[in-house]
């Protein structure tokens, strides 16, 4: 992978950065090999492909009935491919590149995404654009309501090579129900009434080399706001020391813009690199650790 800017992410100095092409091949299979001419106007577009499914950490909550009933499908869920820089500085909308939706076949495929206003990269989100129309704490006593089903908008990495130049393919994207967050919410003492997703959210997974999850790591603590919180194996936050659990799982709850000088990595574990992070308000941002999929250097 290469840089990971969050379009959940608040950063406005990024603006600063001037944004060009690459002919380095990304981890999604595609190649930027075709490049774009700096006075070309015409108007360029490639297609966005790939698979989504529950984030994996969330999947193992449902499998152990720490989460219990049936995840939500994502068979009518909106799915959203933004501009993560133009997200930071003028809002969602102005960002918001395509607008599509997702069936029941566990892979979408986005044609005609449009290249031209693309400054640093793509991210895809999952749901909808904020969770503040009719959200409020699930109620046992009369019945679940559907809030608590579906997912939160939840963003997850398309491209991170500034402008692409061919089609992307073989893209993760990972869905988080709401119903997940709330159990954090409960799980980490929050009063009524507020969630986890309030003060934005990371919702981190670390891949082993075998493609499991990977237990027992830990993070430095780069960046002003990357305060990593880790869980125990029923979702229990550790409150001293910790490391992630048998769900490779950790947590970030109000990370804030990222610090785009201080990447974080995983002690002992470098293959996997490191990442930029962040999130806003009600967005929960999915980020993996895989040395399949690494991400920047570190530095």
């Amino acid at each position: 992978m290469r840089t990971l800017f969050l379009c959940c992410a608040t950063l406005a100095a990024l603006g600063l950065f001037g944004c060009s092409g690459s002919s380095t091949p990304n981890d999604a299979g595609t190649s930027n090999d075709a490049g774009v001419d700096a006075g070309d106007e015409v108007s360029h577009t490639i297609s966005v492909s790939g698979t989504v499914a529950l984030n994996p950490i969330v999947a193992a909550a449902y499998d152990a009935g720490i989460l219990t009933g049936t995840p939500p499908a994502f068979d009518g869920s909106p799915l959203y491919i933004d501009e993560p820089l133009t997200v930071i500085g003028s809002g969602v909308e102005a960002g918001r590149l395509v607008t599509s939706s997702l069936d029941d076949s566990g892979t979408f495929n986005v044609p005609e995404v449009p290249t031209d206003p693309i400054n640093i990269g793509l991210v895809g989100t999952i749901g909808g654009l904020s969770p503040d129309a009719g959200f409020a704490a699930c109620d046992a006593d009369t019945g679940t309501p559907s809030f608590c089903e579906h997912f939160a908008p939840s963003a997850s990495l398309v491209w991170e090579d500034y402008k692409p130049t061919a089609d992307i393919t073989d893209v993760p994207l990972y869905g988080v129900p709401v119903a997940f967050t709330e159990l954090l919410a409960d799980k980490l003492g929050e009063a009524p009434g507020q969630h986890a997703l309030d003060q934005g959210l990371v919702l981190g997974y670390v891949v082993a080399p075998d493609g499991g999850a990977m237990a027992g790591v830990t993070f430095n603590d780069q960046g002003d706001n990357y305060n990593v919180r880790y869980f125990d194996d029923d979702f229990n936050p550790v409150t001293t020391g910790g490391a992630t659990n048998r769900y490779g799982m950790f947590a970030i709850i109000a990370p804030g813009q990222p610090d785009i000088t201080k990447p974080m990595g995983i002690d002992g574990y470098p293959d996997a690199k490191c990442h930029f992070v962040g999130s806003t308000p009600g967005t929960v941002f999915n980020l993996v650790y895989d040395a399949r999929r690494p991400g920047i250097d570190c530095h």
